[in-house]
């Protein structure tokens, strides 16, 4: 299985940030997982113990959802602490593209911590 990280940005101060766009690539049927690493807007890693994380695809904007990856469902948060502070895992198996045609669609990852809701994350 492949792996890629994908840096994202959780603020917590108020200020809006722009929410990294990356595309990603996966071949109808395979699986493939995405390290997120997220960082505040200083650079420095975040700690997201009891997070609520989802990762939606979907066909466009204002499209139908296609499918939907969270914690415990596709989500694993990685231990909260050295390097793998701020990081969770992201992995789109078999089923969730098997039935999707080939081309473009939409991503977007939501993290929410302490009731503050966070799109840390969006792309094709």
């Amino acid at each position: 299985m492949t792996e890629t990280v994908i840096e994202c940005i959780r603020d917590t101060t108020g200020v809006a940030q722009k929410t990294p766009e990356t595309t990603i690539t996966v071949m109808r049927g395979d699986d493939r997982s995405f390290t997120f690493r997220t960082r505040d807007r200083v650079g420095a890693r975040v700690t997201i113990t009891g997070a609520t994380i989802s990762f939606t695809v979907k066909r466009g904007v204002g499209g139908a959802q296609l499918f939907q990856r969270t914690v415990g469902s596709g989500i694993t948060i990685s231990t909260q602490s050295g390097n793998t502070a701020g990081e969770f895992v992201t992995t789109i198996i078999t089923t969730n593209t098997s039935t999707l045609s080939p081309g473009n669609y939409l991503w977007d990852c939501q993290m929410t911590l302490s009731s503050l809701v966070t799109s840390i994350g969006k792309g094709t």
